[in-house]
């Protein structure tokens, strides 16, 4: 807003000092107003730089809500109501993943199944239902639209054989008749977030437990052997689909040529063109500077059929999320080394890389040429051991493939 006043100024006092029939040439000036636009856009508290440390942490930071956004009271002069759950919320916000800090209440994140209407209202979805059975497509709903509508989970409308069932009615809860249940939930994660809805046996969980496991997931770094876990929830190949991090095909063809670069695949149908090239990733660094690489799951000579997954991203396999991996767990006492919260893990983990992750540091170095003589690089360093130096070459940067080690040049 404030480029588009300045530049209405400028054409109103250049309309003023024009002479009558003169022809104006009237300059929009785009340059402070996209100037201006970018400025707003990235010293705003409200943008921040994408976190890419996993799949998940990249579609939960996309699908954070802000409620101070518009309010000068910041964080710490917010009051309990303002952090609550709301009844409003079901739906639409997830009431368990929020930051820890002083933030907590704050910062929320969008339900898995939410949607925004055009006027920046937050949908939820839901089917309405007649004699226990429930009928049609999911409905997106607003909050207002909601209020004095009697509504269920799905999973108890359709299956109960009692004579009254726990449903919601405006802010509220009460006993009712299962006729009287007008709109059942649009899906079983409808009320978690993308995040939350990742984790298994959540109804089981404590909610301060189920807090801190939805924020820990995004910081588990992509592991160079990467597995999907043999119990998940199913949202975990939703999270990887909309994160983007593998490739699929976009046309049914056959599998010509296959590299770490490169994957060329030759249409069945003729009017599809005569082969399509899907560039992979090698050996990028992302803004937390961990690895984004993608690995070909097919072979030269196999057919694949569109949307099947050809080359896997980081922290996915075959499509589906994979952060960790599945290993034995004992709980037992052990000679004391797993005190607390201590964990004593096995060496066939560090020997097999399990848990290995590749991360990547970019360093640059500033020559200044303005003080007469000019900066050089040089492997002549003094104070470094003749093995430092070996790693050099001649202008003193490292040599690549070399291994270095904290402190080396």
């Amino acid at each position: 807003r404030p480029a588009f006043l300045g530049l209405e100024r400028r054409l109103r006092s250049h309309t003023a000092s024009s002479r009558p029939g003169e022809a104006i040439a009237i300059l929009l000036g785009i340059h402070a107003v996209t100037h201006q636009a970018y400025d707003s856009l990235t010293n705003s508290r409200l943008a921040q730089p994408l976190d890419q440390t996993n799949p998940l942490a990249e579609v939960t930071h996309k699908r954070r809500v802000a409620i101070i956004a518009g309010s000068d009271s910041g964080p710490r002069r917010a009051t309990l109501g303002a952090r609550d759950v709301h009844a409003t919320h079901y739906g639409r916000l997830c009431p368990v993943e929020t930051p820890e800090g002083q933030n907590i209440g704050l910062i929320a994140s969008l339900a898995a199944r939410a949607r925004i209407d055009a006027l920046g209202t937050i949908l939820a979805p839901y089917v309405a239902t007649r004699r226990n059975a429930t009928r049609g497509a999911a409905r997106y709903i607003s909050p207002l639209e909601e209020v004095g509508a009697m509504s269920a989970p799905s999973a108890i409308v359709p299956h109960t054989r009692s004579r009254t069932i726990m449903a919601r009615i405006g802010h509220g809860v009460a006993m009712v008749h299962p006729s009287e249940v007008i709109l059942v939930d649009g899906a079983n994660e409808m009320p978690l977030s993308a995040a939350t809805a990742t984790i298994p046996f959540l109804e089981h969980n404590d909610a301060c437990r189920a807090l801190m496991g939805s924020n820990m997931q995004r910081q588990a770094v992509p592991c160079c052997y990467p597995r999907k876990p043999r119990v998940y929830t199913g949202m975990e190949q939703a999270v990887s689909q909309h994160a983007m991090v593998a490739i699929r095909a976009r046309y049914a063809g056959h599998v010509a040529y296959v590299d770490p670069l490169h994957i060329a695949i030759v249409p069945i149908c003729e009017n599809q063109g005569h082969s399509h090239i899907y560039r992979l990733a090698r050996n990028a660094r992302t803004n937390q500077g961990t690895q984004a690489d993608h690995r070909p799951t097919v072979m030269p000579g196999s057919y694949v059929q569109a949307g099947d997954v050809i080359a896997d991203g980081p922290a996915s396999e075959g499509g589906v999320l994979a952060l960790g991996r599945d290993v034995l767990v004992a709980f037992m006492p052990w000679e004391g080394y797993n005190y607390e919260d201590s964990v004593a893990v096995s060496e066939a983990l560090l020997r097999n890389g399990a848990y290995t992750s590749v991360h990547l540091d970019e360093v640059s170095v500033d020559l200044d040429g303005n003080d007469g003589c000019g900066t050089v690089l040089s492997r002549c360093v003094p104070g470094i051991t003749q093995s430092q130096r070996d790693r050099l070459d001649e202008h003193g940067i490292v040599r690549v493939g070399s291994r270095v080690y904290p402190g080396d040049i």
